[in-house]
Parts: C-alpha cells; sequence; structure tokens
C-alpha cells in the first residue's frame, strides 16, 4: 500500500532549474515537494554561464549575489583559444573584455553581470537555500514512476529504489526532469528538431591546467582562458576551464553513433588524457554527451509544465540552455500562485506557453546558428569540419582493431599527416602562417553573438495576450548582442542606476516578486484599470516622491514617462501596460 501525501506543487527534477523553481515557491509560501531520482547533486561540472538576466532573478529571489560570485573559480577567464594542442601556439583569439563598445553597453545594462559558476557548485549552493525553507521538501533518491489516475495530476514515485512506494497529490506538476524528460514522454509530447547535431565524451579532471600548457617565448600562458579548441586530429574537441589550478573539463569529439562513454577503455581514456593535458591529472568523471537541438510540441498538458531541458535543449554555443530554464520558473511561479488563491484566474496559465516558447525556439535558432557559424574558423585555418568524426570512425572498426599495432599506427598517421601539415603551415612564423592566422581572426570576429548575447537576455519580447496589454509600437525582437533598453510594453524594466537604503543599486530592485507594481511620473488621470493584475496586490511608486525623486530625471528619461504617465510591471518585471508614449 503506497503512502499518499498531498502538496500544492510536485517538481520532479532538482536541477538548477528544479531547485530555482523550489525558491521561488518557498518565497510565495506554497509548499511543495522536490524529487530527485539521483542520491545527491551533480558531482561533476556541466553548465557554467551564469548569465545577467539570471543573476536579476537570483538578486529577486533574495539570494547574495555576492555569495554567488564568490563560486566563480576563474574570475579572470577572458579568452577563447584555437590551437592545435595545449602545448602548441595559439592560432587564434577570442577576447571577451576586447570590444570596449561591447562591455560598456553590458555594464550600462544591469547592475548584475554574466558570470561563469560551474554547474555543480551552483546546485550544492541552490539546494543549500532551498532546504532552509519550510515550505519545501527535497528529497533525493526518489524516482518519479508515472501517472495514478487518468486526470494526470497524481503522480507515484518509488523511494530510495525500494518497493515500498510514494503517492504524491498535487494541484500543479514542474517537470523538470531533464532532457530525456519521463513525464514529457508520459505525455506524448514530441520535441521537435534534431536529437544529435554532435556526440562528445566528457572527461571532467582535476589537473592544473597551467601546468599543461608551460609558458615559454613561443608559447603564452593559458591562465586567463575559459575555453581552449584543440584542433589536433588525436585530440578533436574542447577544453573548458572550471577553475585552472584544479578542475577542467575535456570534450572529446566523438562520431554520432557512439553508444557509450566506454568507446574509449581505460588504457585509451590514459593514453588521451596524457596527451591532452599532461601527466599529472586524475580522472573524475567520464560520460556520453549529445549535443541537441530541440524544443518540446507544448509545455503544458493541464496543471502540469515542462521546464528547463524538459522543455528545451540547445548546443551550449550562447550559455543558454540552463539560463531559459531560469527564465521558464520566473515567468510561471507568480503564475501559479495566483491560480492556487483564484482558481478562476487558470486562463492565465495559458500565457506560460505562450511566453517561453517563443523566447526558447529562438535561443535555440542562435545556439544552432553559433554552432555552426564555429566551422568557420576551421575553414579559415583550411580544415573540413565534416571530416571531423571520420578519424575516430576508421580506427574504431573491427577489421582496424584486428591490426597489428605498427599497422594501425601507421594508418593512423597517414589519416592524420595532412591535417597537422595545415596546422603547422598556419603556426608558422612566415608569411604563409601570417596569411592564414589573420584569415582567422577574421573569422573568429564573425563569433561575437556566440559569446556575448545581451541583446537576447533583456531585450525579448512578450507579445500581447492575457497578461500583455495591445500596443501601438510594433514588436521587435532585439539583436543577440546588441541590447538598447526601451521602457515597451512586454520587455523585461530598464535598468536605471540608484543608491537606495537595503542595498537598491537599481530600478530593478524596486520590482516585488509579489505583487503588482506602478509606476506614476506623479499624479496620474490616467489608469491601468483595464488591464487585469488577477487581483495581485498593486504596489505604486511615484517618481516624484521619496524615495525616487533624486533619481527622477533620469527614469522619466529612460522610461520615457512624461508628467502623468505611467508603467504597470507584472511581479517577474515585465512591463505589462503602459501610457502611450508621446501621448
Amino acid at each position: 500500500m503506497a503512502t499518499v501525501e498531498t502538496t500544492d506543487v510536485l517538481i520532479v527534477g532538482a536541477g538548477p532549474t528544479g531547485l530555482c523553481a523550489s525558491l521561488l515557491l518557498s518565497q510565495q509560501g506554497i509548499s511543495h515537494i522536490v524529487v530527485e531520482r539521483k542520491a545527491g547533486v551533480l558531482q561533476a561540472p556541466a553548465a557554467h554561464v551564469i548569465n545577467t538576466r539570471t543573476m536579476e532573478i537570483f538578486a529577486q529571489l533574495g539570494l547574495p549575489v555576492a555569495e554567488l560570485y564568490a563560486l566563480n573559480r576563474h574570475p579572470n577567464a577572458h579568452k577563447i583559444s584555437w590551437l592545435a594542442a595545449l602545448q602548441s601556439p595559439v592560432l587564434g583569439e577570442f577576447d571577451l573584455l576586447g570590444n570596449p563598445q561591447s562591455l560598456a553597453q553590458m555594464m550600462s545594462s544591469s547592475n548584475q553581470r554574466t558570470t561563469n559558476i560551474s554547474q555543480h557548485l551552483l546546485e550544492r549552493y541552490l539546494l543549500k537555500k532551498a532546504r532552509n525553507s519550510d515550505c519545501a521538501s527535497i528529497r533525493y533518491s526518489t524516482q518519479w514512476l508515472g501517472f495514478v489516475d487518468e486526470a494526470k495530476q497524481i503522480s507515484s514515485l518509488a523511494q530510495n529504489g525500494k518497493q515500498a512506494s510514494l503517492q504524491i497529490n498535487a494541484k500543479y506538476l514542474l517537470a523538470a526532469d531533464g532532457a530525456g524528460s519521463p513525464i514529457a514522454n508520459a505525455l506524448n509530447i514530441r520535441r521537435e528538431g534534431p536529437e544529435a547535431i554532435a556526440t562528445f565524451i566528457n572527461f571532467s579532471c582535476a589537473v592544473d591546467i597551467t601546468k599543461a600548457r608551460p609558458s615559454t617565448d613561443e608559447v603564452r600562458p593559458i591562465e586567463a582562458n575559459l575555453l581552449l579548441w584543440l584542433l589536433d586530429p588525436d585530440l578533436l574537441g574542447t577544453v573548458i576551464v572550471h577553475d585552472p589550478k584544479e578542475l577542467s573539463v575535456f570534450m572529446k569529439l566523438v562520431p554520432n553513433d557512439t553508444a557509450s562513454a566506454d568507446l574509449y577503455s581505460d588504457e585509451e581514456t590514459q593514453a588521451l588524457l596524457t596527451k591532452a593535458l599532461g601527466a599529472d591529472y586524475k580522472l573524475l568523471h567520464k560520460g556520453l554527451w549529445r549535443m541537441t537541438a530541440q524544443v518540446a510540441e507544448r509545455f503544458r498538458h493541464q496543471h502540469i509544465f515542462l521546464v528547463g531541458d524538459a522543455a528545451h535543449r540547445f548546443p551550449p554555443t550562447g550559455g543558454l540552455g540552463l539560463n531559459t530554464g531560469v527564465g521558464d520558473v520566473h515567468n510561471l511561479i507568480w503564475k501559479i500562485k495566483t491560480c492556487l488563491r483564484d482558481p478562476q484566474q487558470s486562463a492565465l496559465l495559458d500565457t506560460y506557453e505562450q511566453e517561453r516558447k517563443p523566447i526558447a525556439q529562438r535561443s535555440c535558432d542562435v545556439s544552432v546558428n553559433n554552432n555552426a557559424k564555429m566551422e568557420e574558423v576551421l575553414h579559415a585555418l583550411g580544415l573540413d569540419p565534416s571530416k571531423a568524426p571520420l578519424l575516430q570512425k576508421i580506427m574504431s572498426w573491427n577489421v582496424i582493431r584486428m591490426l597489428p599495432k605498427s599497422a594501425q599506427d601507421r594508418l593512423r598517421g597517414f589519416l592524420v599527416a595532412p591535417v597537422r601539415k595545415r596546422l603547422a603551415q598556419a603556426a608558422a612564423d612566415d608569411k604563409q602562417g601570417q596569411s592564414v592566422r589573420e584569415r582567422t581572426a577574421q573569422a573568429i570576429a564573425g563569433q561575437e553573438e556566440h559569446f556575448n548575447t545581451i541583446g537576447l537576455q533583456l531585450g525579448s519580447v512578450y507579445e500581447p495576450n492575457l497578461a500583455i496589454a495591445e500596443s501601438s509600437a510594433p514588436v521587435c525582437q532585439p539583436e543577440v548582442s546588441n541590447f538598447v533598453a526601451k521602457a515597451c510594453v512586454g520587455v523585461r524594466l530598464p535598468h536605471v542606476a540608484l543608491s537606495l537604503p537595503g542595498g537598491k543599486t537599481s530600478t530593478l530592485d524596486l520590482l516585488n516578486y509579489s505583487s503588482y507594481t506602478l509606476i506614476t511620473n506623479g499624479p496620474s488621470s490616467k489608469s491601468p484599470d483595464a488591464m487585469p493584475v488577477f487581483q495581485q496586490p498593486l504596489n505604486v511608486l511615484r517618481l516624484d516622491a521619496a524615495p525616487l525623486d533624486p533619481y527622477r530625471a533620469g527614469i522619466e528619461a529612460a522610461f520615457e514617462l512624461a508628467a502623468g504617465d505611467w508603467l504597470l510591471l507584472r511581479p517577474d518585471g515585465v512591463i505589462a501596460d503602459r501610457s502611450q508614449i508621446g501621448a
């Protein structure tokens, strides 16, 4: 007989998206249970880019952002390099600090900034914060098994791998159960897009990467590197430097039909990692990972919502995956709170998919384009990206593996010779080498959208719906790497720098996730009454009153507010309605 429990919200999955949902629910005083099939938080690093918008959301959650920034174990990282091997000369480089105009735009757009926090460290931190709430019950080693009834609103779970089961009755269910989402599968929700763009074996290693590349007159140190693309045929892949002294991940490209990380035996793994990282390393984790580009055909089924990787999966070229998941739950939780309090407001829940699916699709498309555009760098070096996995595939054929090792080595040498010749030519200190490097530098300069997504993060627009008013201004999605703040309906409230008590340093800090906010420029004869606030509390802020009156001129200009004009903000900081600009 199953033990039965009842809660307001069941979250399946305790990754960053699920834990962020837990924190948001706790902030609103909503009881919930989080179940996670794994025994604990992620042990090996995965995602690492925590973008500006996500940091703004964490700040609204009340998390001490200084603690989060302190989790960045590689704060000086700002270079992306292409080279044959760690011991080889750099053939091309992208400097994240190299565009003063982009830097100025990023600094002026928010009181937060993009940072690098390894996912396992972020999960650990979010879990500690989430467990502080009496509203949350977080359970690891607890696997979701399926739905009990036809309404698909009641779940049955097996705990700790034992036969004894637990039945949880929840008013709402959040599927934060990852890329393979058993919940999406149970609901027959298809994913649209390619399942395997590329396949990698990830080797997480304890290693001092600075010692793997000793500095000489010909070889520059790599203390400032975040990513290193290794181009030697034996090493083809990427090194992600999470902590230059302690932790890096080598993502080795392998054929798409690779079934498991066991493609490399222990002996082959040791040989590969020694060549890639040097002899002084410790392998912490080895796993297969497929790069996909898929968005679920729908994000909602009745009171069940797909969030994070369950709803969308992107290539990592742009660092948008984890961040889009955080945006999903930030969009959703205040709507669930509204409907828990007043079930008659359930139409509001339709806006979750209406708003988040287009954002996910564009993020997916941008990530796919960024991944394809990376091939321009290889073409500039005279390499053919389509042949990249060919060596591994040929050498893994059974007929080749049956040859004597000496014969295998001769075959490998024959196959890799043309690529190594081109890499040597690119590194040569002569006119031809200089010409190749200049061509490569031009291709790398075109990768801006891979490493700078400030426009996509802060400028995306929700189109009119039940929670977003119609506007006379046309809906225009922003450029990926260029952000011009506009106080238009459907966008995030622009940042204006403040210095107020309680550490409030931005107009974003004026918002409350528990209420709508009305900002008026003095007394207003106009009213947002026609725009529903779904029985949420309404906090009114006047620019002509304390504490905002010293900042009135700057806010007027940034928000395009004439005397008597107003802005209506949703709990998630999106402009729901406003007085007509220039009326």
